[in-house]
């Protein structure tokens, strides 16, 4: 299934890593809607990658992750 740019941007905006095709998991730093992109950082390489919503839209499997705190109990 392929998406829109939209609803990758959606994903992004929610999401606090973003895997590569490659399976290299990216930190997302910071979405930016009007420009379409997001920042993501490579904490391993400290690379900084500008990753556009409409290249991703072509990736049949993009896969994001949130996440969120474990409460103890």
């Amino acid at each position: 299934m392929l998406y829109t740019p939209e609803q990758i941007a959606a994903a992004a905006k929610d999401a606090t890593f973003y895997v590569t095709p490659e399976g290299d998991w990216l930190r997302i730093q910071y979405t930016e809607l009007a420009g379409s992109y997001f920042l993501a950082l490579d904490e391993n390489t400290g690379e900084e990658y500008r990753i556009y919503f409409d290249e991703i839209a072509e990736d049949h499997d993009p896969e994001f992750h949130h996440l969120v705190r474990t409460q103890i109990a």
